[in-house]
């Protein structure tokens, strides 16, 4: 982690913000989840001393109060609330990328086993690991959050005959041509990055269009996020006129179809529009 901790440390120098360009090593408390490490969290607790393997050593925990000797014993399952909290995100409960929590304040309502008897949520560490994620959980969904997708390198070489069907494919499935180049006199070398839950049935439908004359091969490229709001619904009335009521533009928000999709596939619930009368609907469309 210590060139993740460097590389973390020259971006908020460079920053703008004056909140990061005070940046201090010792706010980073850990990174996630485990199996990516590209989301940190940062203690900005303004009372609470840093809180790690490093400087939570008997003698330097001398001086500590009570209130951050409390703390440093619950360190470790707000670090775990944070790493559940990483590993699946609140949009398709997949793991997050890029995401930095900073923890400003902690209050801590504690439990008197001798005036009120055993507490009824369980033990105290199990609450705290749970609190931590749902409002990790919680606060990034208030950040207008964005998908992050993979993507795929797509390589293929055909005949100028079918290029027009080639972009055509390339683009209804969400990709974009990066670079062509011509081959001798009548072959094209097309490169393209296509996203990864596009690619199933791409080769297939491809072949079939082309008649044979295109095979791909796909590569995997980078993570790169969707920039539109999988969220955003039209309010003013220019918008409401550009484009129509929430219901009309969720069924054109990509983004959106993409979480529905990735749920539906979990089990997860989904948020969509009920048929009131099935028959009558059906009726309608004949």
């Amino acid at each position: 982690h210590f060139q993740l901790i460097r590389d973390l440390s020259k971006e908020f120098e460079l920053s703008k913000d004056p909140y990061w360009s005070s940046f201090d090593i010792d706010w980073i408390w850990s990174f996630g989840s485990r199996r990516i490490c590209s989301n940190v969290l940062l203690n900005r607790v303004s009372d609470l001393k840093r809180l790690s393997s490093i400087t939570n050593t008997l003698e330097a925990m001398e001086g500590f109060s009570d209130r951050e000797l409390l703390f440093t014993k619950l360190s470790n399952s707000i670090v775990h609330g944070f790493q559940l909290g990483s590993h699946a995100g609140p949009l398709c409960e997949e793991p997050l990328r890029g995401v930095g929590f900073v923890l400003e304040r902690i209050d801590i309502d504690e439990w008197d086993i001798k005036k009120d008897g055993s507490d009824p949520h369980g033990p105290f560490s199990g609450q705290v690991i749970s609190a931590v994620r749902d409002a990790f959980r919680t606060a990034l969904t208030k950040q207008s959050p964005r998908l992050v997708q993979a993507m795929y390198k797509l390589t293929l070489q055909t005949t100028a005959g079918v290029l027009k069907k080639l972009f055509t494919l390339i683009e209804q499935r969400g990709g974009r041509v990066t670079k062509e180049s011509l081959r001798g006199t009548t072959q094209f070398i097309i490169e393209a990055l296509l996203p990864v839950h596009e690619s199933f049935g791409f080769a297939k439908v491809l072949r079939k269009r082309t008649h044979g004359l295109a095979s791909p091969q796909l590569l995997f490229s980078h993570w790169e996020t969707i920039v539109e709001d999988p969220f955003w619904e039209p309010t003013t009335e220019e918008e409401l006129e550009e484009f129509g009521s929430s219901a009309d533009q969720s069924k054109k928000n990509r983004p959106r179809q993409i979480i529905d999709e990735i749920r539906k596939r979990k089990g997860l619930s989904v948020e969509e529009k009920l048929v009131s009368v099935a028959e009558k609907q059906r009726t309608l469309k004949r």
